[in-house]
């Protein structure tokens, strides 16, 4: 097109919302305070959250805990659009917020400038293959609003659901450490392509 003499050149919006007929992912709202309070289980933290944050969180009263959820819920909401990590939440067909997933670009298990993914599915809607058609999604995101080639997941090697999200998604291990509990992790690539 053109506007007063000058040449412009016209491309689409890519969406923010991503939905495979199944699994949709949608920035997170703060009416998805109370499912993930609820995901918050020890299993999840487990997998995902460092040793001194379990600590923390075990000392916490439930006032503390939902303030603490509040604050960081709402700066995932209000960061949204500025990277250089974007927050989802995963509704299923009929379910909302079944799950929560990110994508990094600033992390210490990515190259810098590629990506890093982390996911989490509520206690109740685990193992319907929510957590891989979401990294799925999360990758057209990816494809759309970065310039990442590379898509990284670290999972403890005796976490077997999560390790066959991975195995779904065709990621490759390409190495692997001991982590601050002790455990094995591998660190899997993904290839972004679109």
């Amino acid at each position: 097109a053109e506007i007063e003499g000058n040449r412009m050149f016209v491309r689409a919006v890519p969406p923010l919302v991503y939905c495979d007929g199944v699994v949709t992912i949608r920035p997170r709202r703060a009416d998805d305070l109370t499912n993930d309070l609820e995901a918050k289980d020890a299993e999840q933290q487990r997998w995902l959250w460092l040793p001194e944050h379990r600590e923390k969180w075990s000392r916490m009263t439930d006032i503390e805990r939902q303030q603490h959820a509040t604050t960081t819920l709402m700066a995932n909401v209000e960061n949204f659009g500025r990277g250089p990590k974007w927050t989802f939440s995963v509704d299923a067909a009929l379910q909302h917020n079944v799950g929560y997933i990110d994508v990094d670009l600033a992390n210490d298990h990515a190259p810098y400038g590629e990506a890093n993914i982390s996911y989490a599915t509520h206690p109740t809607h685990r193992g319907r293959g929510y957590a891989r058609r979401a990294v799925s999604l999360i990758t057209r995101f990816l494809i759309d609003h970065t310039a990442a080639r590379s898509a990284y997941l670290s999972v403890a090697v005796d976490n077997v659901a999560s390790r066959r999200v991975v195995y779904e998604t065709g990621a490759v291990v390409v190495d692997s450490w001991i982590d601050a509990d002790g455990r094995t992790l591998q660190r899997h690539q993904l290839p972004i392509v679109g």
